[in-house]
């Protein structure tokens, strides 16, 4: 069976909430290909466009830097629901409102490069490594 593709575009999904770049994040987190109607969206101002077109980017960004191919939406794995995953290889998980995040890893050993990425500003910055707890522990 082939693989679903999901288009989710701006003004059937994001609405009133276009000013606001998470609806990008959620829906890559979840599988999802956003279209984004600029067009559409002219009414909202250029600087709230400009906010999404960077977002887009920004998604963009981490999306070139995963392994798609192998990646599928793995909601349970975060503690958000947005967790996009080759589970034991990587993980991007989308923090709505910001704050502390837990990560399912059972079943993973091995070390993880750490990453915080504030989708505000567009920066990024090293968490570190970790190393997740050897299987069957």
């Amino acid at each position: 069976m082939a693989p679903e593709v999901i288009l989710n575009d701006s003004d059937h999904t994001a609405g009133a909430r276009l000013k606001r770049y998470g609806w990008l994040w959620k829906a890559f987190c979840r599988g999802h290909n956003m279209l984004y109607m600029d067009r559409w969206s002219m009414e909202h101002g250029d600087s709230q466009r400009q906010q999404v077109r960077k977002s887009i980017g920004y998604v963009q960004r981490y999306a070139s830097r995963m392994t798609l191919a192998t990646a599928v939406p793995r909601g349970e794995l975060g503690s958000t629901n947005y967790c996009l995953a080759t589970a034991g290889r990587e993980y991007l998980v989308y923090l709505p409102e910001g704050g502390a995040i837990s990560v399912d890893l059972s079943g993973t050993s091995g070390a993880f490069q750490v990453e915080w990425f504030n989708p505000r500003t567009g920066t990024s910055e090293s968490g570190g490594r970790f190393r997740a707890p050897r299987r069957g522990r």
